[in-house]
């Protein structure tokens, strides 16, 4: 309630690109509420050190391309959250799954830098954009602490989405709000399932490997 105001702002400079996507019209479901409980080396990174390794290969500073084109489904609103998101990718395969699936989809999801309500600290807003033939969603964090951690709550925040995506008809914040109510649980006033804790920590379980493989070379 009221917690959508805070990223307005940049709700409005991401505007721009939505009608740059689409140019065509769009249906706004502004219901205000969350789902979910809710960074890497390297130039740009956010002081977590996780070796850039994809499949046994040393990847380059641009990896993962699915994240870095212009047609990206997984976007960062910032420099410092595209580091966060290309290093959890660069070290966790749960999280690179989440990516490519979510790739699949009609849908773009944004992580954005925010506040979310109860004191956690990453959110899916359960409002949802229909801009053209594409569905948008947000993710809210708090990055005033990165770690792997908050990586893994973002992943934890993608499986939300895709929970919604993997709905076509889903196509309104209170689509969202049944969807959680039918298929999740209402912990501490949010909704969650079981398949998002279960990413989230598989995710920053695979980081604290990639990390310890990073450490012993």
């Amino acid at each position: 309630m009221g917690e959508f105001s805070a990223c307005f702002g940049a709700f409005l400079v991401l505007t721009r690109v939505f009608r740059l996507l689409t140019r065509g019209g769009g249906k706004r479901d502004d219901e205000d509420n969350t789902t979910g409980s809710a960074c890497g080396s390297g130039p740009g990174g956010l002081g977590v050190r996780i070796p850039r390794i994809c499949h046994g290969i040393q990847c380059s500073g641009s990896w993962p391309p699915s994240l870095m084109a212009p047609d990206a489904r997984v976007r960062g609103s910032s420099q410092r959250l595209v580091a966060a998101i290309s290093d959890a990718a660069a070290g966790s395969q749960t999280f690179r799954n989440l990516v490519d699936q979510i790739g699949r989809t009609d849908g773009i999801v944004y992580v954005m830098e925010g506040q979310c309500q109860r004191g956690v600290r990453a959110c899916l807003l359960l409002s949802m954009t229909v801009m053209g033939a594409n569905r948008v969603l947000w993710i809210r964090i708090d990055p005033r602490k990165v770690d792997r951690d908050l990586m893994g709550s973002i992943g934890h925040e993608l499986q939300h989405a895709l929970e919604v995506l993997s709905h076509s008809s889903i196509r309104s914040g209170s689509a969202m709000t049944l969807l959680y109510k039918k298929e999740g649980s209402k912990e501490g006033g949010h909704f969650e399932t079981d398949a998002a804790i279960k990413a989230g920590n598989a995710v920053r379980a695979e980081l604290r490997e990639s990390a310890a493989v990073g450490s012993e070379r």
